[in-house]
């Protein structure tokens, strides 16, 4: 047998071969784990614009809205003014119809 198998077949040499080989194993996991590590921040980085791109519809939705609610008193106006007329056209025709007979 050659000097290197007795060195294998030793406890030193067994735990060096060892130690080199889960070295190797290491760097592979390793280099797995930092492509699984990269994926999930890619995914997060997807997740937060997402988010982002949501409240900023959001915010410009409720702008929006802040700006069209100043006209509210403006339509409950003309809401008023039309029920009056109604109503006195309503009124006007009773009293048309009382008088005709």
């Amino acid at each position: 047998m050659s000097a290197f198998g007795d060195f294998l077949k030793s406890d030193s040499g067994g735990k060096l071969f060892g130690s080199i080989l889960g070295l190797g194993g290491g760097l592979v996991m390793s280099n797995q784990e930092k492509q699984r590590a990269k994926k999930q921040g890619n995914d997060a980085k997807a997740v937060a614009e997402a988010q982002l791109k949501a409240q900023q519809i959001a915010y410009e939705t409720a702008k929006l809205q802040a700006q069209q609610g100043g006209g509210g008193a403006k339509s409950n106006t003309g809401l008023y003014v039309g029920l009056g007329l109604g109503g006195a056209v309503i009124l006007g025709l009773v009293v048309y119809f009382a008088v005709k007979k």
